[in-house]
């Protein structure tokens, strides 16, 4: 399920991912951005966020 937008109305992750799908004309339908979603969150689960936020500086 789509989360909805933050409350500063940035667009969320998978609503990030739908619009992108189609500007590159492949778009996704909300299961696929819901599996690549999942996976994602399975893949960096692991690791600690604040390392991530430093490198964004």
């Amino acid at each position: 399920m789509i989360n909805p937008p933050s409350t500063n109305e940035e667009p969320s992750i998978q609503e990030s991912l739908v619009q992108l799908s189609a500007q590159l004309e492949h778009p996704l339908d909300l299961a696929s951005v819901e599996q690549i979603y999942q996976n994602a969150l399975d893949l960096l689960n692991h690791i600690s966020p604040a390392p991530v936020t430093l490198a964004r500086c």
